[in-house]
């Protein structure tokens, strides 16, 4: 009996080890919503890492989830990080300029509609979604703070 519990307890110890570092590293979760097409569709599962961003932190380019509390309650949004603390961020006229550099966006869709002229602070990033005339990012939430970040998104698990 006691050879049992000891086995049962090393398996769940070892279970418990694997979910931890999936948890950290690599954990899946399904997108909803439009504003990151064409890279991210509606319905697509994608796995982000917890580590990546604490590790590394976030820079230009990175595709994260974040927590955003609105009206209509909580939720988990996925944009694009395109400027980060003490960066000037400009949008006028449909580009996006980073100190003062016009930002080459391959992956943008449509129009990026605002205007915008802002010092990013401490601690912070300006995100925007892919799909630009159909989101709803920085340009309307203001910048996001680093500890509201859950992760980066490393890939699209392409059989789900």
């Amino acid at each position: 009996m006691k050879q049992k519990v000891k086995e049962w307890g090393n398996v769940i110890w070892r279970a418990a080890v694997i979910l931890l570092i999936l948890f950290l590293t690599c954990w899946p979760t399904r997108l909803e919503g439009s504003s990151m097409e064409p890279t991210y569709e509606a319905g697509d599962v994608v796995c982000f890492s917890r580590l990546a961003g604490w590790l590394g932190g976030y820079h230009t380019g990175d595709v994260v989830l974040f927590q955003y509390e609105d009206t209509d309650g909580s939720r988990m949004v996925i944009k694009r990080v395109v400027a980060q603390e003490n960066q000037r961020i400009q949008i006028a006229a449909g580009g996006v300029l980073i100190d003062g550099v016009l930002l080459e966006e391959p992956y943008a869709q449509g129009e990026t509609i605002g205007v915008v002229d802002l010092l990013i602070p401490k601690e912070c990033v300006f995100v925007l979604g892919d799909h630009r005339e159909m989101s709803i990012d920085s340009r309307n939430m203001g910048p996001i703070p680093v500890k509201d970040i859950k992760g980066k998104v490393l890939f699209r698990l392409p059989f789900f």
